[in-house]
């Protein structure tokens, strides 16, 4: 087994001989200018947060989606519900003028023949 020193981890900094070689990646790209905030309250992150700064930032960040999406259903199946209730009106428009045409024919002994 080979000693810790020799072996490389993800939390060792890329030997800085092997900066020039092609195909050799840097494991820590600092990131210029692009200072990371709390996706909820704003504050600056830290470390390996990625878009919220704390426990509570996190869960008020899934509720905002939950409720967002939620929303979006709510939209969508009012939208639904409009569109088939403009569907049975046209539907029974079309039933009385077919019954009245019925109701005609029967009147007049017209047989549509």
């Amino acid at each position: 087994m080979e000693p810790l020193s020799s072996r490389t981890t993800a939390f060792r900094a890329p030997d800085p001989d092997q900066a020039d070689v092609p195909g050799a990646t840097r494991l820590h790209e600092p990131v210029l200018g692009a200072a990371k905030t709390c996706s909820v309250c704003g504050r600056a992150l830290k470390g390996r947060q990625v878009s919220a700064c704390s426990g509570a930032c996190r869960i008020e960040r899934t509720r905002r989606t939950r409720r967002d999406l939620l929303v979006a259903r709510i939209v969508a199946a009012e939208t639904a519900l409009r569109q088939a209730a403009d569907a049975l009106r046209l539907l029974r428009e079309v039933a009385s003028d077919a019954t009245l045409l019925s109701m005609t024919r029967a009147v007049t002994g017209d047989h549509g023949g």
